[in-house]
């Protein structure tokens, strides 16, 4: 019981750090991108550069799926991307409506989000992505 203790808290740890960096990736693109492009069109393209930081950073230091099965490792890949998408989906709705529409503070919105998201996500990379055989 105490291993399985220490080993969630170690994963925990490894995905909050993961995490961080790839809300600062995720902030640092929308930001950038937000001097020429719309809020929505930002936060698609901080999306799309956060989620390939954040598959290569979970697959192998959080959840340490290993191997080298290329069909495996598509099917994960593919399976962390679709659940992405619909988080990141999720996630440009509210930058729409919060910031195009409400005229919200963009930052205040991008962590609000980022909560949900983040708890989302880990729970269903930890439940079906890289789940333990």
């Amino acid at each position: 019981m105490r291993k399985k203790h220490c080993s969630l808290k170690k994963e925990l740890t490894l995905y909050a750090l993961t995490g961080i960096f790839t809300t600062a990736v995720n902030l640092i693109v929308y930001f950038e991108c937000l001097k020429f492009i719309p809020p929505a069109a930002s936060n698609v393209c901080g999306w799309f550069c956060c989620t390939l930081f954040a598959y290569m950073t979970s697959s192998r230091l959080v959840f340490g799926a290993g191997g080298n099965e290329f069909s495996k490792k598509l099917k994960q890949c593919a399976s962390f991307f679709a659940v992405r998408f619909v988080s990141g989906f999720m996630e440009t709705v509210a930058v729409y409506i919060f910031i195009q529409k409400m005229n919200l503070n963009d930052l205040a919105v991008k962590l609000a989000s980022g909560v949900f998201v983040v708890i989302f996500n880990y729970l269903f990379s930890k439940v079906m992505i890289f789940k333990k055989s």
